[in-house]
């Protein structure tokens, strides 16, 4: 009774070992196609539990694309008394897929008949585990190869560095761009022997902020040991801390080409300013020589008199010192106006001075009177009295007055229909700017045209280079102000300059 007790317990143990594990245990008579299945067998298969099965029940259930390779595998193992080893796919009676690990061993009976005894385990949830892991891994594999080609294409190599500890983890395009060899140990050295010599107390500064547990954003230039320079950018933040110590990940991009582009920018607006300033030239001759000529005039007419009071008997020596102090006059005003033409011409940079707008405003009109004139252009003006002085550059700020101006002046070129009038304002405002309004009764432009007519090379004249206005809102900006374009209730349009004053 106790054995029987003993048995029935081993046997408990095994079925639970067995439903634990999934796997269950079969014998089988070969010739005379005679099964005995575990309670787990039948249910890892999903046959009705004691039901008499055949071997053709069983094979029925394996995936058609495995089915090849069980039967060899099985007649290989039949035909030489060898083992059994093979995992499978079955589908089951219900639908399901389930990946199966068979193992088995082959003998004979008493009477002579093969005998395979085994085992079946349900391993589907670790074949789906290794997939996805294998999934994960190709999926790992493809990001990381983005990531490099990623950073390659942007020039961007990534690292992440415990700089207390000289400890540092480097991408393959961060070594590229420092051109270090890629089995070299990382360290700060490498990287601050290729600092420009310029730059080395910047670059230190930071390595001691780092060090500190500041977090960078800083702009340094490299020497490679092929001699180039490079112009880099490194951002570091702080990831975690280990014992204390801040671990930092962070970038360094090398931006050369982003440098030598903008330096070719600005270079070319430069140009530009230059170019826009000298076409207005031809447009200018006409004023500049009645400007120049009209205190010219009076400084003969002065002279002449001046020696006909002298010679007079008596000599009017009052009258003759009246008109050499006129003469003076006109002089001084004549190299003023030589003075304003060479410095609008000569692409000097921006200067800070305390300019009287309404001033600036005038002589502008001034120079302009006679191509005005000429084109048969009414001008008015309606300048603020009392209105501040602001601080800039007055030969830039002329410049894009004499822009404002004379592109107002050719949009009218074609209107014959009414009067061709220019109205120039200047006001102050409550908001600590002073605005300077240049008003046409042109042909005008379509509301979603106003922001282009700012844009580099956009030009609406057949003639224009499209430069002017862009080169002008520049100015404006640089003076902190800014340039609008906008609709006139009637026919035309007004562009306006918004500028601070006090500052």
């Amino acid at each position: 009774m106790a054995r029987q007790d003993e048995l029935r317990q081993a046997l408990a143990h095994l079925q639970q070992a067995q439903r634990l594990s999934q796997t269950g245990s079969f014998t089988t008579d070969v010739e005379a196609d005679d099964h005995v299945w575990s309670d787990e067998l039948y249910r890892v298969l999903e046959f009705e539990p004691g039901s008499k099965v055949k071997f053709q029940s069983f094979r029925s259930l394996i995936h058609p694309d495995d089915l090849p390779g069980f039967d060899a595998g099985f007649r290989r193992a039949l035909a030489e008394g060898t083992d059994f080893d093979q995992i499978f796919r079955i589908v089951t009676p219900k639908g399901i897929a389930k990946h199966l690990h068979a193992v088995s061993h082959f003998s004979r009976s008493a009477g002579g008949h093969r005998i395979v005894a085994g085992s079946i385990q349900d391993v589907t949830a670790a074949r789906n585990a290794e997939a996805a892991l294998r999934a994960g891994e190709s999926e790992l594999k493809r990001a990381l190869a983005q990531l490099a080609e990623g950073q390659r294409l942007s020039a961007t190599g990534s690292f992440t560095s415990d700089i207390q500890m000289d400890q540092h983890s480097w991408s393959a395009e961060f070594y590229r761009i420092f051109e270090i060899d890629p089995g070299m140990q990382p360290n700060v050295q490498a990287i601050r022997d290729r600092v420009h010599p310029d730059d080395l107390t910047l670059f230190d500064s930071e390595i001691r902020r780092g060090m500190a547990g500041c977090e960078a954003d800083f702009t340094f230039r490299i020497v490679t040991s092929q001699g180039s320079l490079k112009h880099l950018r490194g951002v570091a933040h702080v990831m975690e801390h280990v014992a204390g110590r801040p671990i930092f990940m962070g970038t360094v991009q090398d931006v050369s080409g982003r440098k030598a582009a903008e330096d070719a920018r600005d270079r070319a607006r430069s140009e530009l300013a230059h170019v826009a300033r000298a076409t207005a030239l031809s447009t200018l001759t006409a004023s500049i020589a009645h400007e120049v000529n009209q205190p010219l005039a009076g400084i003969i007419t002065n002279a002449s008199t001046c020696l006909r009071m002298l010679a007079a008997d008596p000599s009017d020596i009052e009258g003759a010192k009246a008109t050499a102090q006129r003469t003076i006059r006109d002089a001084k005003r004549a190299a003023d106006v030589v003075g304003r033409l060479r410095a609008l011409f000569a692409g000097k940079p921006m200067g800070r001075e305390s300019v009287d707008l309404n001033s600036a405003v005038r002589e502008v009109l001034a120079l302009t009177s006679i191509d005005l004139q000429n084109r048969r252009v009414v001008s008015q003006t309606e300048l603020a009295a009392d209105l501040p002085a602001i601080v800039g550059d007055r030969v830039q700020l002329q410049q894009v007055i004499l822009n404002l101006v004379l592109n107002a002046a050719e949009a009218m070129s074609s209107i014959d229909s009414r009067a061709r009038e220019l109205f120039v304002s200047t006001a102050l405002r409550d908001d600590g700017h002073v605005v300077l309004a240049v008003r046409d009764t042109g042909v005008g432009a379509a509301p979603e045209h106003l922001e282009q007519m700012f844009n580099a090379f956009y030009t609406t004249k057949p003639e224009g280079m499209g430069v002017g206005l862009s080169i002008s809102r520049s100015i404006i900006e640089a003076h902190g102000g800014c340039l609008l374009a906008s609709t006139n209730d009637g026919p035309g349009m007004t562009l306006s300059v918004f500028l601070p004053f006090g500052n």
